[in-house]
């Protein structure tokens, strides 16, 4: 080792610069006591921290080696106090959660060696403490804690060993035993020792260096030995085992454990509440849609076209519109044939034209009184009859067929041809067709072909009757569509048990059949719901996510109202839980981010202990990383398992206090957890990284005597 014009100045808090060392110039050998003497202040203390690679230098050079370390990195000077320095200090800075053996083993572990067991045993053999390598440091007297931590110091076989002061703390009986070791271990390994003992200097001593104000005054040069056949240093990185690092790292935690309680329980709500808003904000309505679609087993569904705008003059929104709400309005505009092919072209679904209006004009039509019609219905219940229609279908074969419709004769071609369905064909049935005023009797679905019945053209007419005799309301009947109606679908349609559903839009078992151009414009696009779940949530997708120009469609069936009520909730709810997830998270953070934060200030000393060492910061981020993981992995475990318990309960609560809520709002689901987890590992990474960035500025020996270990 070599020392050559070596400069340090320190800046004390009023500004005054303390000049430390001087132009320190000196060579070292490969092995002997030197020893650097010196009063307190002198610069002998620094000296030695600078050739351990603890302290920086302003200016000159020493030379190790091979290397100089003004050339070196920060990591860099960590892999060289690891491999080739070994310390002693003054006040042993052993880890108190390890036992001895495992402070002896802590330096091979660094370096990256399993099998440490044999060179534990060795170096404390070499220092007389066989048999304590079970024992914990604080069961030591200070004479033994010195001894374990030159065991520590020589058990990485370094090339140099650096003791400040080691017997500083010690009475004379057990100071000299250590100078003893110290003395018999130079024999092959340079040892510098820093002591203000002049008597030891020159008793152990192989040569003196004596400092005064960072000046060298004397260097007794005694048995020199030249320095050029040094080998050259290989720099490797150090490697700290996670189990090592777990074990000293998890005593951050065993102080203050009512705060730490406190901590992961006010934690835990704050991150339920954040949970809970993720649960809503990744709320898939389509999937929502898909999945109760897919429950109630429908075959059919309405779809409307709506129009947006926002009126004029409309009271202050501004909390609606804080809550998400855009402040629009929609009102239903007609649906044509574009808008059919359109939606056929995008989707590639079955769309049926309704045209929505009560149909009475042919009841003049009918043999049968009011009273034969209910003598019927008692006597035949499993048959469905309709006194009047509600409405126009315009639908073809192909979607006839799909839904499993079957026509008797034909579906009609042009305006003046229409089709009835089964319901209509069992009231004429019940006493016959009055045409031309001659009772037609009909058997058969194939009776009715041919006839004409008055259908007016679907405008209501809100004054006289409807006028039968009008040519153009008399329509040809082309066929009967079996619709498969039965006593059960009249019942759900005109008396459900839930009153909220009585517009069943599915049905069109009461429609009279039409051609497509029939209108101009419908009131809605009857579309029959694909069987294959990709296909519907395709559909439900593009029809919940397309607008353009103000316009957009809508869902319209016995599900639709419970649905959209409940996206709209889930609207307000995600902007609400947003809003308070945001307050409780930023809590959240502050309060682990803080108790980590001060948990680490407290192993202040550690972390300089752990450096000077040779742990790099990766290995420091191991030590209290690994515990932090530990305790935030607990509080993300608690979280979830809170959020399975609750869901339930919530989503039952929701829809107690809300009319038309029909699904759930809270679900569990994967990118919702993960970016909860993601959101405490964060937070966890923040905590740990941000206290070591910060302590890791100075240099180990500052970072020591800042800290205390309680």
């Amino acid at each position: 080792m070599k020392v050559t014009n070596l400069c340090k100045t320190y800046a004390t808090k009023t500004g005054e610069k303390v000049h430390a060392l001087k132009n320190v110039s000196f060579d070292l050998p490969s092995s002997g006591m030197v020893v650097i003497l010196g009063k307190s202040g002198c610069g002998k203390s620094t000296l030695l921290n600078i050739l351990g690679g603890l302290d920086r230098f302003d200016s000159g050079d020493v030379e190790c080696f091979g290397k100089s370390l003004m050339s070196l990195s920060r990591k860099e000077l960590d892999n060289y106090r690891n491999f080739f320095v070994g310390f002693v200090f003054q006040e042993y800075h052993l880890i108190p959660e390890l036992d001895v053996a495992e402070n002896i083993a802590l330096p091979l572990q660094l370096q990256g060696e399993t099998d440490t067991e044999e060179k534990v045993k060795s170096a404390l053999q070499q220092v007389g403490m066989v048999g304590f390598d079970k024992r914990k440091v604080e069961e030591l007297s200070g004479g033994q804690k010195q001894r374990v931590a030159i065991a520590r110091a020589l058990v990485k076989d370094p090339k140099i060993i650096l003791a400040d002061e080691p017997t500083g703390a010690l009475d004379s009986h057990s100071g000299e035993n250590i100078l003893k070791i110290l003395k018999w271990i130079s024999q092959e390994k340079l040892v510098v020792l820093v002591t203000h003992d002049r008597e030891f200097a020159e008793q152990y001593g192989d040569r003196i260096i004596e400092l005064a104000d960072g000046v060298v005054m004397s260097d007794s040069d005694r048995s020199y030995q030249e320095t050029d056949t040094e080998e050259k240093a290989k720099l490797q990185k150090s490697r700290l085992p996670i189990k090592t690092a777990f074990k000293i790292g998890r005593s951050n935690f065993q102080h203050h454990r009512n705060r730490l309680t406190w901590t992961i329980l006010l934690s835990v709500i704050a991150f339920s509440l954040l949970a809970l808003s993720l649960s809503v904000a990744f709320l898939n309505p389509a999937h929502v849609f898909c999945r109760e679609i897919i429950r109630s087993d429908m075959e059919l569904t309405a779809i409307y076209k709506l129009h947006w705008y926002r009126p004029e003059n409309v009271v202050d929104q501004s909390l609606d519109r804080f809550l998400g709400d855009d402040g629009r309005y929609n009102e239903d505009v007609p649906m044509t044939m574009e808008d059919v092919e359109f939606l056929k072209s995008l989707t590639g679904n079955s769309y049926s034209l309704v045209y929505t209006d009560l149909v009475f004009s042919f009841q003049d039509y009918i043999a049968a009184s009011l009273n034969q019609q209910n003598e019927a219905r008692r006597q035949n219940p499993e048959i469905c009859y309709a006194n009047c229609a509600d409405g126009y279908i315009a639908m073809t074969e192909e979607e006839c067929e799909k839904l499993g419709l079957t026509v008797i004769g034909e579906l009609p071609k042009n305006a003046g041809e229409v089709a009835i369905n089964e319901c209509l064909f069992n009231i004429f049935a019940i006493k016959g067709l009055i045409e031309g005023g001659t009772i037609f009797e009909l058997s058969s679905y194939e009776d009715i072909i041919g006839h004409k019945i008055p259908v007016h053209p679907g405008r209501i007419i809100s004054n006289g009757p409807y006028y039968s005799s009008d040519p153009s309301r008399i329509k040809t009947i082309t066929g009967v569509v079996i619709t498969g109606c039965s006593r059960k679908c009249f019942n759900e349609h005109y008396a459900p048990e839930d009153r909220s559903t009585s517009q069943n839009w599915e049905t069109y078992h009461e429609k009279i059949f039409v051609c497509e151009d029939y209108f101009d414009e419908y009131t809605y696009a009857l579309c029959a719901i694909p069987q294959d779940r990709t296909e519907l949530k395709e559909m439900v997708n593009f029809i919940l996510g397309y607008e353009e120009n103000n316009l957009s469609y809508t869902f319209v069936n016995k599900l639709s109202d419970g649905f959209y009520d409940s996206l709209e909730a889930a609207s307000l709810l995600k902007m609400l839980f947003i809003y308070l997830s945001v307050i409780f998270l930023f809590f959240a953070m502050l309060l682990l981010s803080n108790y980590i934060f001060s948990s680490m200030q407290r192993q202040t000393k550690q972390i300089g202990i752990l450096s000077a060492l040779g742990a790099g910061f990766g290995d420091l981020c191991k030590v209290y990383g690994s515990a932090i993981v530990a305790l935030c992995s607990m509080i993300a475990a608690i979280t979830l398992v809170l959020q399975v318990l609750t869901t339930g309960w919530f989503n039952n609560y929701l829809q107690s206090i809300t009319r038309y809520l029909r699904f759930s709002l809270v679900r569990l689901n994967l990118p919702a957890s993960l970016l909860l987890i993601g959101v405490i590992a964060a937070v966890a990474a923040a905590g740990c990284l941000i206290p070591l960035i910060h302590i890791r500025k100075f240099n180990p020996t500052a970072i020591i005597n800042k800290g205390q270990i309680k």
